[in-house]
């Protein structure tokens, strides 16, 4: 639905999407959790995925089995800071889309995993060097190679990505994962936004970028996820009350509609309010409810089915399919 060709679009993954917490813990991985984690590499090469950060759930089968399926799956990888048996990540790329070159740049922390999850790390081998550091680095290389717009994916919590934006410059977005957190508007820290769509794939984190002309990186961008939330209760209350007026007879046309004509010219009021105060390179962030009104994708419906399929042939001793759950967030340019 998102992708056009006038618009440019960028999609991503941070992390914990392969196994579950309880097949990560496991030692070793079953087969059946390594079909399930493959399947899901496997959507993720059919979305056309431009960055996976993996979390410490996503390391379970090794990130050896991790860099080489996910390779042959046209996956990116990226962990500036990660570390592991199997060796390291690329730190950043740089997606040109939507005439503007956007520098993604993966951070992980593993300071903070639970205590379930610590075998994994045990072993995996797997550790995190400084996340500033790395990320100052990161953001240098990628100026220099030409990004007009950087967008760190941080596996790590809140507290941590906070405290990193206000210490690192010249962040435009961070994209988060690890602690499960749900953003309906985003964060700001320094003059970093920073969002999160929360866990087990319930909802698709969107983040339209509006940005006008002579945008080159130094700019500040403008939160418009307010204005645009109004926006959109305006229209609920229109709708209803087009609706109620469509119900009531001619004699009756205009009464029973005290409450809604209110919240109407208070929602038009504060709208305009903010269209004014807007910006000149805005950022709408918005969380879409992943329900059965969102239309299925044939060519992902048949990767999880034959996934859970063998999965099925796999199991044993009761292991059955379990549910397959990702969907990244989503980055657009506009």
């Amino acid at each position: 639905k998102y992708r056009d060709p006038d618009n440019g679009l960028v999609v991503v993954d941070v992390g914990d999407s392969l196994v579950s917490k309880g097949s990560a813990r496991r030692e070793p991985v079953v087969k059946g959790d390594i079909i399930t984690a493959e399947t899901m590499l496997k959507a993720m090469g059919a979305m056309d995925v431009h960055a996976f950060v993996p979390g410490e759930l996503d390391l379970a089968p090794g990130l050896g089995w991790l860099k080489k399926t996910a390779a042959a799956q046209r996956v990116p990888l990226l962990g500036a800071n990660l570390r592991a048996r199997g060796g390291k990540l690329p730190a950043h790329r740089v997606v040109e889309t939507g005439g503007v070159k956007v520098g993604l740049l993966g951070l992980v922390d593993l300071s903070d995993v639970g205590e379930h999850h610590k075998p994994i790390l045990k072993r995996t081998r797997a550790r995190t060097t400084d996340p500033t550091a790395a990320a100052q680095a990161g953001v240098k290389a990628l100026r220099k190679a030409g990004a007009q717009l950087i967008v760190v994916l941080g596996h790590m919590s809140l507290i941590k990505a906070r405290a990193l934006a206000t210490k690192v410059p010249g962040i435009h977005l961070m994209v988060l994962g690890h602690d499960g957190g749900r953003m309906a508007e985003p964060q700001k820290a320094g003059q970093t936004y920073i969002v999160e769509a929360g866990q087990r794939g319930r909802e698709l984190g969107h983040v339209e970028l509006r940005l006008g002309a002579g945008w080159d990186g130094t700019q500040p961008l403008t939160d418009d996820s307010h204005r645009h939330a109004l926006y959109k209760d305006a229209l609920e209350v229109a709708k209803t009350l087009r609706a109620r007026l469509a119900e009531q007879k001619p004699a009756e046309r205009g009464t029973g509609l005290e409450a809604s004509i209110p919240r109407a010219k208070h929602l038009n009021k504060q709208y305009r309010e903010l269209k004014a105060s807007a910006g000149k390179h805005l950022l709408v962030s918005t969380l879409v409810e992943l329900n059965p009104k969102v239309p299925s994708n044939a060519t992902i419906n048949g990767l999880v089915k034959a996934g859970l399929s063998l999965r099925n042939q796999a199991a044993t001793g009761g292991g059955g399919p379990r549910a397959v759950k990702m969907i990244p967030a989503q980055v657009r340019l506009k």
